[in-house]
């Protein structure tokens, strides 16, 4: 489990740093536009690419009423499965499931199927609310 964790947290780590290069370099852009060092055309060129990569990730803020902790945010590709949402997000509250109960993620009141990707619930949104839910099993 400790080896998931990390590997998740290098994975939203190395996602953290692409996005902050690409808003870097998208200010850099503005600026040099701005003191005339670039000409027009190649600047949109260069900013409707950083814009595409942009559109690739979604801001996937995941609460979880139960927890005493602040909601998990994280920048997630738009072709990530929601099962892999579901497990960082358990690793995140250190939950898991058990004999007891096991958890789900949902999305405007309704279960996500795990099959489903963060692109498609996100639909065109730049940010995806998931809460993070805990099923009592009956026994």
């Amino acid at each position: 489990m400790q080896d998931h964790r990390r590997a998740e947290e290098g994975r939203e780590d190395e996602l953290r740093r692409e996005l902050h290069e690409h808003e870097a370099r998208d200010e850099q852009l503005a600026s040099e536009l701005r003191r005339g060092e670039r000409r027009e055309g190649e600047l949109e060129d260069e900013l409707r690419e950083l814009e595409e990569h942009k559109r690739k990730l979604v801001e996937t803020i995941v609460s979880f009423p139960l927890a005493g902790k602040a909601p998990e945010r994280v920048e997630t590709p738009r072709h990530e499965k929601a099962e892999a949402v579901l497990r960082q997000t358990m690793a995140y509250f250190d939950v898991h499931d058990d004999e007891t109960a096991t958890y789900k993620l949902a999305h405007h009141g309704e279960q996500v199927n795990l099959a489903t990707t963060v692109g498609e619930l996100a639909e065109d949104e730049r940010t995806l609310k998931l809460t993070l839910v805990k099923e009592l099993i009956q026994g």
